[in-house]
């Protein structure tokens, strides 16, 4: 039962990790969508309204352990509070009458530091998965 909990952990992590990497990597690509602050009508098309910017998103992550299963983490994307932040490009079509735009509230070198550590992170789980492994067939191994 020890290895078939270590093992999950590690899984767990790893599939943690391949969250924060696809969540950064989003925020990343979409670090320059921006959008109007209030979202509009465009005029003539009541029921069109201009595209809204990218909302930057964080993970959160939470013990499995917490809820009674065998063992490991969850994580799941959520919204980043303030996911957009006000900026000056009073050239864009939807800037406001200051010349201001929503843009996403992403640091490029904040989310380069984030695929690092998740990268690392991912190594590390799939590290405990493999001596698992190995210890499992050891044990195998001595009972034969």
């Amino acid at each position: 039962m020890v290895i078939a909990q270590t093992l999950s952990m590690a899984l767990s992590g790893a599939q943690a990790q391949t969250t924060r990497l696809q969540v950064s990597a989003s925020n990343v690509a979409n670090a320059h969508t921006d959008g109007p602050l209030q979202p509009t009508v465009a005029p003539g098309a009541e029921q069109r309204t201009t595209a809204a910017p990218y909302k930057a998103l964080t993970v959160a992550q939470s013990s499995l352990v917490a809820a009674q299963e065998i063992g490991g983490t969850r994580a799941v994307a959520v919204e980043k509070k303030p996911p957009v932040q006000r900026a000056y490009d009073p050239d864009a079509a939807y800037a406001d009458g200051d010349g201001f735009v929503a843009r996403p509230n992403v640091d490029v070198l904040e989310e380069t530091v984030r695929q690092m550590m998740a990268a690392t992170g991912f190594g590390a789980n799939l590290s405990v998965a493999r001596t698992t492994d190995e210890m499992a067939q050891t044990v195998l191994d001595l009972t034969t």
